[in-house]
């Protein structure tokens, strides 16, 4: 009877120690079961994105590679891709938002759309004829876009990774996955040569050649005209030089490509290039040629020069005031002298017209002042001769 119950309960005790361990393992396995299902479908840490350019300040009209590169890793309910949304704007203002939609909302018709869920038409790295944004991933990627930018400055750019998710089964719904920005300085166009002359002495009533030196970068225009001078100076643009209402000529330039414009424009690429243009003038008197190089974007005004010119003879230059030559140092002691001298003069002077001298003191300092006027007369004959002018 005691064997017995000695057996069961060694048998009890090598029985417990097996059942303790497969009881926390279930615990473990549901926690972890139930930690899963709680994470929304749409987070993911392994979403990342970048963005980057080349050149790293691109030139305005000229096209840079934007290139984004990350990890795509959520994925909408139905499956779909994750969204790139980009769009900029020029710093100084507000700074990008959480999500696009929030930044297009705060900064409104500032920003320039180049990816966007918006069939808005205007967004030009969009696909299927500008109606869905681009799409990138799953997994790994790294994808370049070519764009130009219209006008120089300091932007701001702001970069979304998003996927839609349909809210309630039936409308969809932007979710943010990553986010970047980036700030580049857009640099004009570079003009190294620009300078403007006349040929030869224009005379009036005939046709003068003007020589336009240039040298540029990119496709640009050259546009002048010329008016009297004398009047107001050439305005900072050709449209606002022809507000101002003044008489002005423009010159013709060869081979224009416009037959609806006038022919006082030309196109500029490379160089150094010498353009040649034909003015004629009645009047006589002097003028200025004003000229402009505009572009790329149309009316933009990168570089302005006024250059003045006479038609016919021009009146001799007014002479020239000689500058006197510079005093010897002769001539500076005599001036010192005279100056010395002229001081013992004028407190011997002084001195004689008091009524408190005595007699004997008188005549001394009368004979002081006779000595010190004769000296001053050899000084300041001296001086005369030694100094220029005589001073």
């Amino acid at each position: 009877m005691t064997t017995e119950i000695d057996f069961d309960s060694k048998s009890q005790m090598r029985q417990a120690p097996r059942s303790q361990p497969r009881r926390r393992i279930f615990r473990v396995a549901a926690i972890v079961i139930c930690a899963c299902a709680t994470l929304p479908a749409s987070a993911s840490a392994s979403d990342t994105l970048s963005m980057s350019v080349s050149p790293g300040s691109p030139e305005q009209g000229v096209p840079a590679t934007f290139t984004f590169t990350g990890e795509a890793a959520s994925t909408g309910g139905e499956g779909e891709g994750t969204n790139l949304l980009v769009e900029y704007r020029p710093t100084g203002g507000i700074g990008c938002q959480a999500t696009f939609e929030n930044d297009r909302q705060a900064a409104g018709e500032a920003s320039t759309e180049l990816a966007s869920p918006n069939d808005t038409g205007r967004a030009p790295w969009n696909i299927d004829d500008e109606d869905y944004p681009p799409v990138v991933g799953p997994g790994p990627f790294n994808t370049p876009f070519t764009y130009a930018m219209p006008a120089p400055g300091t932007y701001l750019f702001c970069a979304y990774l998003e996927h839609r998710e349909k809210i309630n089964g039936e409308e969809y719904k932007q979710v943010l996955d990553a986010a970047t920005t980036l700030t580049i300085q857009v640099t004009p166009p570079k003009i190294s040569v620009f300078g403007v002359g006349v040929a030869s002495q224009p005379q009036p009533s005939h046709v003068f050649v003007i020589n336009y030196t240039t040298q540029t970068d990119q496709t640009l225009t050259l546009t002048t005209l010329i008016q009297h001078a004398g009047g107001l100076p050439c305005a900072a643009s050709p449209e606002l030089d022809e507000q101002e209402n003044q008489t002005q000529d423009r010159p013709v330039f060869p081979h224009t490509e416009s037959y609806y414009d006038y022919q006082n424009f030309v196109n500029v690429f490379g160089g150094p290039i010498v353009t040649q243009a034909t003015d004629t003038e009645t009047q006589v008197g002097p003028y200025i040629i004003c000229s402009w190089i505009l572009g790329p974007t149309k009316g933009e005004v990168d570089a302005t020069l006024t250059t003045p010119f006479y038609v016919g003879t021009p009146p001799p230059p007014p002479p020239t005031a000689r500058k006197p030559a510079p005093a010897s140092d002769a001539c500076l002691g005599d001036r010192a002298n005279v100056a010395h001298e002229e001081l013992v003069v004028r407190r011997y002077e002084r001195k004689l017209k008091s009524h408190h001298l005595s007699r004997r003191t008188r005549r001394a300092d009368a004979r002081i002042l006779a000595r010190a006027r004769k000296t001053l007369n050899k000084e300041q004959s001296l001086r005369h001769h030694q100094c220029p002018n005589g001073r």
